[in-house]
C-alpha cells in the first residue's frame, strides 16, 4: 500500500443503524468512504469490532495503510465520558461503559478522540459547512430528538461536565409538555420529529372525520411518519401537518431567541432530518419568532441558516475533531503504536484474532503488517468456493504494497489444493516463496517466517 501524498485522518460516525467512516484531508476533501451496519443485536463487542473494521476499510479504499492515518475522530450518541473515551450509555445501541477510544487505539494502533455526535456535527458545519468564516456558532438538529452543539471562539464548548450543549432540553415552557427526559417544557418536547408527530395525532383526533394526507401515507403505522412523509403530506396540503410544523417552528424561534441573548453567536445552523425535509417551510417562521424573543443587539446580525453538509456532517465533524486534537494535545502522538509484526492467535472456527482485533472474514496481511479484507468474489467465480487462491489476487498481492513480499503464506482449512500449479509457477518467476499451511500451523509459521512476507488466511474451505 502506498503512503498518502498529504496528511489524512479518519472521521467515524457511529449511529443506531449504521457506521460511516471516511479518509479526509486537512482541507476537508473526502478521499474514500466505508459503511457498515451497526448491528446492535450482536452486542457491544461486535459494535466495537465493526467500528475498527469500517475505519480499516476506509483506509484500504483510499489505497493507504491504516498506520499512515494521523488519527481517528469519532462522533457517538451519548452521554459520554470524553476524557476517558467511554460511551456511558446510549438508548439506541447496547453500549454501557463502552471503551471506544481504548478499543479503537488497540485495534488500529493510532490516536483516537471521541465526542458527542451532535457536537461533532456542529463542528463539521463550522469548519467545513455552513459555519465557515465565523467562530461563534450554535447548531440545532431536530430529528427523533433534538440535539445541539455550541462553538465559542472556534472550539466546542463542553462545560465542566464535558456534556454541555443539550440544547433540546432547555426549558421554553416551565409547565409545558412532558419531554422524553422526564422534565416538562423542553424544546425537544415541541420541536423534535417525535413531538411533531405527537401533535399531528392530537390535532387529527380532535378534528374532523375523514383521512388526511398524512394518515393515508402512514396507513395506521405512525412509525412510518418520517421527515420525508411530513414533506409529502405538506405538499398535499395537509392542514394538521402544516399547523404542527408551524408550532414547532415557533418553539425553535423561542429557543433560538434565548440562545442569542445568552451566547451571542454569529450563526445559528439548523440541520437534521426535519430541517432537510421541510426546512423551507419553517425558516421564515423560525427567524421571525427568534427576532421577537431576543434583544435586537443580540440577534440583528445573526444568520439563521440551514446546514450544508447533510449526512456528511458527522464524518466531517469527526475529522475536524481529530485535526484540532492533534494540534492542541501533544500527548496524542505518543499513543501511536509502533509498527511491529502482528501477532496471530490460534484460529478457532470462523474468527481470526490478530493483535487482539477480531475478524470474521478472510484477510490479507500486508508486508508491513496491515490487515486487509480479502474479497472472495474472484475465488467464487473461478472455483465455486472461497477456499482457493486465484492468479489475479496473487498478482495483486505482489504489486499493491510499497514493500514487495519475498514469501507468501496461505493459511486454509484444507491447504491441499488451495493453490494451483499456475500460481506456483507465477510466484517462482517473481522470486516469491509459497508456503501453504493449515489453520493450526498458521500462527507459528507466520511468526517464524522471515520478512518481507505477506499472508492470506481463508476462513472457509
Amino acid at each position: 500500500m502506498k503512503s498518502p501524498s498529504e496528511p489524512v485522518v479518519i472521521g467515524l460516525d457511529l449511529g443506531g443503524t449504521k457506521i460511516l467512516a471516511a479518509v479526509i484531508t486537512r482541507d476537508g476533501r473526502i478521499l474514500s468512504r466505508a459503511k457498515r451496519k451497526s448491528r446492535p443485536d450482536r452486542g457491544q463487542t461486535a459494535i466495537l469490532d465493526r467500528m475498527a473494521t469500517t475505519a480499516r476499510e476506509a483506509a484500504e479504499y483510499a489505497g493507504i495503510s491504516i498506520r499512515e492515518v494521523r488519527g481517528v475522530g469519532v462522533g457517538s450518541p451519548g452521554p459520554l465520558d470524553t476524557e476517558k473515551g467511554i460511551v456511558i450509555e446510549t438508548p439506541n445501541l447496547p453500549l454501557t461503559q463502552a471503551p471506544i477510544v481504548a478499543s479503537l487505539e488497540r485495534d488500529l494502533g493510532i490516536p483516537v478522540v471521541l465526542d458527542n455526535d451532535v457536537n461533532v456535527g456542529t463542528l463539521g458545519e463550522k469548519v467545513y459547512g455552513a459555519g465557515q468564516g465565523v467562530d461563534n456558532v450554535v447548531g440545532l438538529f431536530p430529528g427523533t430528538g433534538l440535539g445541539g452543539g455550541i462553538i465559542i471562539d472556534g472550539r466546542l464548548h463542553r462545560g465542566v461536565s464535558m456534556n454541555a450543549g443539550e440544547l433540546g432540553h432547555m426549558t421554553i415552557n416551565f409547565d409545558g409538555e412532558k419531554c422524553g427526559c422526564g422534565k416538562k417544557g423542553c424544546l425537544e418536547a415541541y420541536a423534535s420529529r417525535t413531538a411533531i408527530v405527537k401533535r399531528i395525532q392530537s390535532l387529527l383526533n380532535n378534528g374532523k372525520k375523514g383521512k388526511s394526507p398524512i394518515e393515508e401515507i402512514v396507513n395506521g403505522n405512525w412509525s412510518l411518519c418520517t421527515s420525508g412523509a411530513l414533506a409529502r403530506a405538506l405538499q398535499q396540503g395537509d392542514k394538521a401537518v402544516a399547523r404542527a410544523l408551524n408550532e414547532a417552528a415557533e418553539a425553535l424561534g423561542v429557543g433560538i431567541g434565548s440562545l442569542c441573548n445568552i451566547l451571542g453567536p454569529e450563526k445559528i445552523i439548523l440541520g437534521g432530518g426535519v430541517i432537510e425535509a421541510v426546512g423551507d417551510a419553517l425558516l421564515a417562521k423560525i427567524r421571525k419568532t427568534a427576532k421577537e424573543n431576543a434583544f435586537g443587539i443580540n440577534i440583528d446580525n445573526v444568520e439563521i441558516v440551514p446546514a450544508a453538509l447533510g449526512d456528511d456532517a458527522g464524518i466531517m465533524g469527526a475529522a475536524a475533531l481529530i485535526w484540532q486534537a492533534l494540534e492542541d494535545d501533544k500527548s496524542l502522538e505518543p499513543r501511536r503504536r509502533p509498527r511491529v509484526v502482528p501477532v496471530v492467535d490460534p484460529i478457532h472456527g470462523e474468527r481470526i484474532v490478530i493483535d487482539r482485533a477480531h475478524y470474521t472474514y478472510d484477510v490479507i496481511i500486508a508486508p508491513l503488517g496491515d490487515v486487509i479484507r480479502r474479497s472472495r468474489r474472484l475465488a467464487k467465480e473461478e472455483h465455486g468456493s472461497p477456499g482457493h487462491l486465484t492468479l489475479q489476487e496473487t498478482e495483486d498481492i505482489l504489486t499493491r504494497f510499497a514493500e514487495k513480499p519475498a514469501r507468501l503464506i496461505v493459511g486454509a482449512v484444507k491447504p491441499e489444493g488451495c493453490v494451483d500449479r499456475e500460481i506456483e509457477e507465477f510466484l517462482k518467476k517473481k522470486d516469491c516463496a509459497l508456503i501453504t499451511v493449515s489453520h493450526a500451523e498458521f500462527p507459528l509459521t507466520y511468526r517464524n517466517t522471515p520478512d518481507p512476507k505477506a499472508a492470506v488466511i481463508m476462513l472457509k474451505p
